[in-house]
């Protein structure tokens, strides 16, 4: 559960919660905010509450959270004086379940904290001494956090950024006569990237399992006996007598459309004082969920983080549905219908998205229907909502996610209105598009859908005197255009196929010849000899092999497929396999396959899994589970290198035994991946039976999974060059 919580490193937290929940519930060793998780591996020494939190990555923000705190003695308001002292060794996470032993900084007494959850709502169990003055505080809202990352120049990768703080107001009331404290907390703190959302407000309903001693409710570091207070900087307090070992139980209930709804939500989901049958349902839901996929293994090790890994592929999208009804950030209004949020698309379109196809199908029409809902009130498909659009990274992956789903044969949504909603993306320029450069995290003005679509249609590249990362603009834009083309295609679309399939040609455009590489190009038609302008978190490399909708026509470009493969050498042995800890890479070790080297994707994914290490710094930015999802496709031996092309490529399986448990959506088919012979010295595939049959390619169909079979592969010592030869056929 510590895997991936040190600090940017891995931008995960060890909430407790289900599978793609509404609110997670979590330790807190410092606020949230752009930037910051509410908890940090290296934050060694103190915890400062307990949070109900829907921020989903660090690099975007929280919103309508509400935060708890156990104490003893005096109240404390301001998290510098109630923190409390925690050591990790004492620690006990799950996903469904966390446990810490807290410590009075001077007096050493100890509190005992329990988390275990529901989708929207969480049961914390505090365990006190004898005291007279026990307390829990509750925290609304602290608006000093209530802040987003906006542009003071021109820097890249999030330099020259600072924080814009916004005041906005918190609402809290206690009711001592049903134990109960309600408010509500409208922060976004990626406010200033995001529309005014007007409507907006996390909503809470707290309730206690025994009578307040006192109660009252504070601002800042100001106490008082008033029971209901609003304010930038606002919660409430409670105390009781204790006995030695007392428990005190708290339940939360969360919503984002009512206080009704919140406490509506208390209600189903944690109806009674049982908390070890909310720990019980919670690892019972997560027990399903993994066992989508089980491996066998000796490598306890690999065992841990093939299914934390798997933890966080389950998290994301949120599932914001209550029961019938979800609040639409696109319509600042209530709507009935399913609703999820937190798509972290320009990272899951690549692996994620395509894993839940297999292993939580159930939810894809919902998912998907979410999206095109988004589209129809707001007028365009999300990029980045959290929850609201934030313009966040570059592209519109929606195409992508909505055509591989489709291509693959979910068609339980709207298909229609997504169809005009991604031809709408790859025809239509976003407003002031031939004056706004869209610059990366720029204040908000107005959707960016794909920037730069102007000359991108005119010219067939996007331009680096017009529009910021226009390299990799053009590179995505004519993978998204594939997308929609290969959807066109399956609806016998004939004009859009015909007009997106040249389109996802564009990313000739912006090859240049004198560079052997894709460069920024000005409107003129001349290139700009800059590696390090027009490119999305990186520079010229992690963009140089980024056409995987088309290998063939990358081969062409670099005349021969070997002078292509000595270019992904001398990537590997310049930047070695950390720079896998950005999305852009992510298919690069598969192209071997189509070069002829497939002991090279084999080498290359095997020291990949090694950067993968089973510690708080293991894993880089998990991006909502992208960097999880990749892990697992890789475990099985094989990888959706280009989605849309209902396939999969194959890699190296690092297991004896994988079974795809493929669930009643599939008529609870398996497919069966098996590894003979696997070692750390057998490490190599001397051949491959699919069903039995000897494999003669290097790609599976999505077919091939979803009918039920088994993927058999031998592995030896010493590289098969001759393994998928044409000559072989």
């Amino acid at each position: 559960m510590h895997l991936g919580t040190w600090g940017y490193t891995g931008g995960v937290i060890p909430g407790v919660g289900v599978p793609f929940g509404m609110t997670q519930f979590c330790a807190m060793t410092r606020y949230p905010k752009v930037g910051n998780t509410c908890y940090q591996y290296e934050d060694t020494s103190y915890v400062i509450g307990f949070t109900a939190t829907h921020q989903p990555a660090v690099w975007m923000g929280d919103y309508g959270y509400v935060n708890l705190m156990p104490g003893l003695g005096k109240p404390k308001s301001l998290s510098h004086q109630r923190k409390m002292k925690y050591s990790h060794k004492n620690e006990e996470a799950h996903p469904y379940y966390y446990k810490v032993p807290l410590s009075q900084p001077i007096t050493n007494q100890k509190i005992m904290a329990e988390l275990a959850a529901t989708s929207k709502c969480g049961l914390y169990q505090f365990t006190f001494p004898t005291s007279d003055s026990a307390n829990i505080i509750v925290e609304a809202l602290n608006s000093d956090y209530a802040s987003s990352y906006i542009r003071r120049g021109e820097g890249i990768d999030h330099q020259g950024l600072v924080y814009e703080q916004k005041r906005v107001s918190g609402y809290v009331k206690v009711k001592p006569e049903t134990n109960e404290i309600e408010g509500y907390n409208p922060d976004i703190q990626s406010h200033s990237i995001s529309p005014n959302l007007k409507n907006f407000k996390g909503y809470f309903v707290i309730r206690f399992n025994k009578k307040f001693k006192t109660s009252g409710t504070w601002s800042d570091s100001l106490f008082y006996s008033t029971q209901t207070i609003t304010g930038s900087h606002v919660g409430a307090f409670v105390t009781f007598k204790t006995n030695e070992s007392e428990i005190i139980q708290v339940k939360v209930g969360t919503s984002f459309i009512s206080l009704s709804q919140a406490r509506e939500n208390l209600e189903k989901e944690i109806p009674n004082w049982n908390f070890e049958n909310v720990k019980a349902n919670a690892k019972k839901t997560w027990d399903t969920q993994l066992s989508a996929i089980s491996i066998t293994t000796p490598d306890q090790d690999y065992l841990q983080r093939f299914y934390t890994f798997m933890f966080h592929a389950h998290q994301y999208p949120r599932d914001i549905t209550e029961y019938g009804k979800y609040y639409s950030a696109a319509a600042d209004t209530i709507k009935t219908g399913y609703g999820y949020t937190d798509f972290s698309l320009w990272d899951t379109f690549r692996a994620l998205h395509p894993l839940l196809l297999l292993t939580a199908p159930q939810r894809v029409n919902p998912m998907i229907q979410s999206i095109v809902d988004f589209y129809k009130e707001s007028g365009r498909l999300p990029v980045w909502p959290n929850p609201m659009e934030t313009n966040i990274m570059i592209g519109t992956h929606a195409d992508a996610v909505i055509a591989d789903a489709y291509v693959k044969g979910f068609k339980g949504f709207d298909t229609n209105t997504a169809f005009k909603a991604i031809v709408k993306n790859g025809n239509t320029p976003p407003p002031n598009d031939t004056t706004n450069k869209w610059a990366d995290r720029d204040p908000w003005t107005t959707t960016e859908g794909r920037g730069g679509l102007t000359n991108y249609i005119a010219k067939g590249y996007v331009a680096v005197d017009a529009t910021k990362e226009c390299v990799a603009r053009t590179l995505e834009y004519a993978f998204d255009d594939f997308c929609i083309a290969e959807m066109a295609k399956k609806m016998n679309k004939t004009k859009e196929y015909q007009l997106f399939a040249n389109r996802s040609q564009n990313y000739k455009n912006t090859f240049d010849l004198g560079k052997m590489a894709f460069m920024p190009r000005y409107k003129n038609g001349t290139f700009k000899n800059d590696t390090l302008e027009g490119f999305t978190e990186g520079n010229y490399w992690v963009y140089r092999f980024f056409v995987p909708h088309d290998v063939e026509g990358l081969v062409n470009l670099h005349g021969t497929k070997e002078n292509l493969a000595q270019l992904l050498d001398l990537n590997y042995s310049k930047f070695g396999y950390g720079q896998h800890g950005n999305e852009q890479v992510h298919s690069n070790p598969y192209i071997y396959n189509y070069l002829n080297q497939p002991w090279k994707t084999q080498e290359t994914i095997d020291k990949t899994i090694a950067t993968y290490g089973n510690a708080p710094w293991g894993i880089g930015n998990d991006d909502c589970g992208q960097m999880s999802a990749w892990f697992v496709f890789n475990t099985m031996g094989f990888y959706p290198a280009c989605p849309c092309k209902d396939e999969y490529v194959i890699g190296v399986p690092q297991v004896p035994k994988a079974v795809v448990n493929l669930g009643a959506y599939y008529a609870n088919k398996t497919f069966v991946m098996t590894a003979q012979n696997l070692s750390l010295k057998n490490k190599y595939i001397q051949n491959i039976k699919l069903n039995g049959k000897p494999l003669k390619t290097f790609i599976i169909k999505h077919q091939d999974i979803i009918k039920g079979g088994s993927l058999e592969f031998e592995m030896g010592e010493k590289p098969n060059s001759r393994l998928f030869a044409k000559d072989k056929e």
